[in-house]
């Protein structure tokens, strides 16, 4: 599987809760509580 990255904007009322979500990414990938919003991907996208 390929590394992927991508942009997401944010307001600065949710600069905290995107802080806080990063710090703990690896936690929430160990429990399965990622959220779609920061990580969302599909293996159907075109990588052309």
């Amino acid at each position: 599987m390929a590394t992927r990255h991508g942009i997401v904007t944010f307001g600065t009322k949710d600069l905290q809760w995107v802080i806080d979500y990063i710090n703990n990414q690896k936690e929430h990938h160990k429990r399965g509580t990622t959220n779609e919003r920061l990580e969302k991907h599909s293996d159907d996208e075109d990588d052309g």
